[in-house]
């Protein structure tokens, strides 16, 4: 019943964090305390799952702005990304703006909610995130819109809405690739186990210039660098866990 108690101390964490990053971001808006709580709450999400992560080779280069896109394998992964060297703000679906709690801590953070049953509300948060990224916030978005609760599976196919937020805000697209995640906690099962993870960040994809037209030629531009950088986060974890083993 070990999974039990560190689901239940996760959600606690989560709550509670949640509480006070809500609290800082209303009180405290241009301090960054928010953004430092939502760090310590990732770190506390990994240290109660058991979860050790290895950290980039390669650096973000200066401080964006940037469309940051990862693929996504479980909810461990907002935990892990929080510790990027950037001010951050998540695209999330509208559904988790009514999770107690943390709904109201991602509103007060200024995070940025996509109605995907509302093509034209869909529109409008995008073009609202376009004037940020635009004012210099870097936004952290899933471009496969969910899970893939299969870690070993290619990954889902991605949606559009992402690539015409970075070019309309003319800024590039900053590709991660994350391993390990899935094993450790898996869409669609309470249990989370013990494990190492990594991710690897790759160089810019400018999209300055670009239109509607290039959407399709960004997206598997961008596709192809995840998947190199998924294949190089998981070579990492094999050669670590070979050096541990032996």
């Amino acid at each position: 019943m070990r999974w039990l108690l560190i689901d239940v101390l996760l959600t606690l964490h989560t709550f509670f964090f949640s509480l006070f990053i809500a609290c800082l971001a209303l009180l405290a808006p241009r301090t960054g305390a928010a953004e430092w709580a939502s760090c310590l709450w990732g770190k506390g999400m990994l240290y109660i799952a058991g979860v050790r992560y290895l950290p980039p080779i390669r650096k973000i280069p200066g401080q964006g702005p940037y469309v940051l896109m990862s693929n996504h394998q479980s909810n461990l992964d907002p935990a892990l990304l929080w510790q990027l060297p950037l001010r951050l703000r998540f695209v999330y679906k509208i559904e988790l703006l009514f999770v107690p709690v943390l709904g109201l801590a991602l509103w007060a953070m200024g995070n940025i909610t996509v109605n995907r049953q509302n093509h034209k509300k869909a529109v409008q948060s995008l073009q609202r995130a376009a004037k940020k990224i635009r004012a210099g916030t870097n936004v952290l978005m899933f471009p496969e819109g969910t899970r893939n609760s299969d870690p070993g599976a290619p990954l889902l196919p991605f949606k559009k809405g992402g690539f015409m937020l970075a070019i309309e805000a003319g800024v590039p697209i900053l590709p991660i690739g994350i391993a390990g995640t899935g094993e450790c906690l898996r869409k669609g099962s309470p249990r989370t186990h013990a494990g190492l993870v990594a991710y690897e960040i790759g160089e810019p994809i400018p999209t300055a210039g670009l239109t509607a037209a290039d959407r399709d030629a960004l997206m598997e531009k961008v596709r192809q660098a995840i998947e190199q950088l998924c294949a190089e986060a998981r070579e990492r974890l094999l050669q670590q866990k070979k050096g541990e083993a032996q």
